[in-house]
């Protein structure tokens, strides 16, 4: 995949022009950016409280996933986390519906914390951003979901 020029902020493009989830975020949406600055891209879709408030929101997701439940994170540290859609794929390749196999090649360190052997819930470190994580989930030995997320966020675990 080729990073878009000037690129760095998860502004890539894959092969079919889908955005690509990481290292920073997704295309124009960056981790850590204000709510209101974050729905100015024009890159989501919802309906919803804008600003921080307490918990989360999860009102939002990226225009681009459509029909899909692939919510964005907002709390008092801005934007947190980015759900994966089909379609979005991590620099690296990993999508929803990625092997274990290939998961453990693209991110070595991934390891479950919840679930048996290669089951369940694990997080891998972002390359090029050490403030990031992947947490993934792997059911029936595949990616079946996966989100961007700030290493510290106050959302959920």
């Amino acid at each position: 995949m080729e990073a878009a020029e000037g690129s760095g902020s998860g502004q890539a493009n894959g092969p079919a022009g889908e955005l690509v989830l990481g290292p920073d975020g997704l295309g124009g949406l960056e981790l850590g950016m204000t709510h209101e600055k974050a729905l100015k891209t024009g890159l989501l879709t919802g309906e919803g409280e804008v600003g921080a408030g307490p918990g989360c929101n999860t009102d939002y997701k990226p225009k681009a996933a459509g029909t899909a439940d692939a919510p964005v994170f907002f709390s008092d540290l801005g934007l947190v986390s980015i759900t994966a859609y089909p379609g979005a794929a991590t620099p690296e390749g990993i999508e929803l519906g990625s092997t274990v196999a290939a998961l453990k090649k693209a991110y070595p360190d991934w390891e479950v914390v919840t679930g048996p052997g290669a089951e369940g819930r694990g997080w891998a470190k972002v390359p090029g951003n050490s403030a990031a994580v992947f947490n993934v989930t792997v059911e029936d030995g595949r990616v079946e979901h996966m989100n961007l997320q700030l290493r510290t966020q106050n959302c959920y675990e």
